[in-house]
């Protein structure tokens, strides 16, 4: 489609595509297709995914994480599908393509995502009222950039690229170097 779409018709539109169609994003009411993944971009999102999972596990927090899967709502004309997300609350339908309240989410830099992932996903995903992280993984430096929800419309930003990071809520850490894969 090259109309401009709202994100209702998107996500119909979406929900109609073969999986090996890819990834898309609405930007501004025009489908933006994602490129494809190179293999640093697909183990760093894993490695990220699992040390997540794991920690909500231990935690016994009532959440989810998700990877390559649904899409976030950002406004009537814009929706980003992160490379992976958590929510928390029941667990959802199989079916669902959107989910409307994640606490966080996070990108893995590529080529063609790093002035979107850097540039508007930063005020877009926090515009989200429940989202409380919002982690750009660098997998080229081996970096974790966390920006988080402050007082009133303060952002807050840690650059790591070893140690612990902390997510609260929901009340979960990870070891950044848990992320890249180890260095020979």
């Amino acid at each position: 489609p090259n109309h401009d779409m709202s994100a209702d018709e998107f996500l119909a539109w979406v929900a109609k595509q073969p999986k090996e169609a890819g990834r898309f994003e609405l930007i501004d009411g025009l489908v933006i297709m994602q490129n494809s993944e190179r293999l640093l971009h697909s183990r760093t999102k894993g490695r990220l995914f699992r040390a997540l999972a794991s920690a909500l596990e231990k935690s016994g927090a009532n959440c989810e994480a998700v990877v390559d899967g649904p899409t976030v709502r950002v406004s009537a004309k814009k929706t980003y599908k992160p490379d992976g997300l958590i929510y928390c609350g029941p667990r959802l339908p199989d079916d669902v393509i959107e989910v409307s309240n994640p606490v966080l989410v996070w990108e893995v830099l590529s080529p063609d995502s790093v002035d979107r992932d850097h540039g508007e996903k930063v005020p877009g995903y926090f515009t989200i009222e429940s989202v409380q992280h919002y982690l750009i993984v660098d997998p080229e430096r081996r970096v974790i950039i966390h920006h988080r929800r402050g007082e009133g419309e303060d952002l807050l930003t840690r650059v790591r690229s070893s140690g612990r990071l902390r997510f609260d809520p929901p009340g979960i850490e990870i070891a950044v170097e848990d992320v890249f894969e180890r260095e020979a």
